[in-house]
């Protein structure tokens, strides 16, 4: 029910009220003055029926108006509303570009660090390992000098072992030789010697037993078999 409909029936209440009560108070009146108050009564409530039109009509528009103003207050502010919205959003979109530069940034900036702490390492490595490469090349070369002066140690103890031994064998060889040289010619006197075996026979027999002696051991000959 609205403002209009309510002030109508309040107003039709209060009338019949007022009829209820002038029809008790005026009962015992004549017809005549009756309907003569009836008529001004009548008269009175088109009267207050017209100013209450009037001031409903003027309450309506000024229910309108309120309305009216109500509505652009409201529309002006949602106006505000959707104003502020957007500068949020266009503030928040600031923030979050503004972040997302920062961190990229950021991340730029360690991504190059980064890079250049790779690198730096790297090149530590590398010359770590060039170090490395570098005093086991010379270790490498220490031990080769090592081994073969230990080799060509070796072999010269070896070669004048062997020249030794061939010197050794050679001499005994010569010595060998000599000793059969000194054979021969002991066959040779010892032929001589048999050539007169009657008149030199027990001289022949001693020279001969001397010459055996000398150049063999008594386990190589056998002495009267």
């Amino acid at each position: 029910m609205d403002y209009s409909s309510l002030m109508f029936f309040i107003v039709l209440v209060i009338i019949l009220a007022h009829f209820c009560v002038y029809l008790y108070r005026d009962r015992l009146r004549s017809e005549q003055p009756l309907l003569l108050e009836f008529a001004n009564w009548k008269q009175q409530q088109s009267h207050l029926l017209g100013e209450l039109k009037h001031d409903i009509s003027d309450n309506r528009r000024e229910l309108y108006g309120q309305l009216r103003d109500s509505r652009n207050d409201l529309d002006d502010r949602l106006v505000k509303f959707n104003q502020h919205q957007i500068e949020i959003f266009d503030l928040l979109n600031r923030q979050v570009k503004d972040l997302v530069d920062s961190n990229e940034k950021r991340f730029n900036l360690l991504h190059t660090d980064t890079t250049q702490a790779l690198e730096k390492i790297r090149l530590q490595v590398s010359d770590r390992l060039e170090h490395i490469r570098v005093d086991n090349q010379q270790q490498l070369e220490k031990m080769r000098a090592t081994v073969d002066d230990k080799l060509h140690q070796t072999l010269e103890e070896r070669l004048g072992r062997s020249f030794k031994l061939v010197s050794d064998h050679l001499e005994k060889v010569q010595k060998g030789l000599g000793e059969m040289q000194s054979l021969a010619a002991g066959v040779g006197d010892l032929k001589k010697v048999l050539s007169n075996v009657k008149t030199r026979g027990i001289l022949g027999e001693i020279q001969l037993l001397n010459i055996i002696e000398e150049i063999m051991t008594p386990d190589q000959y056998d002495l009267n078999a």
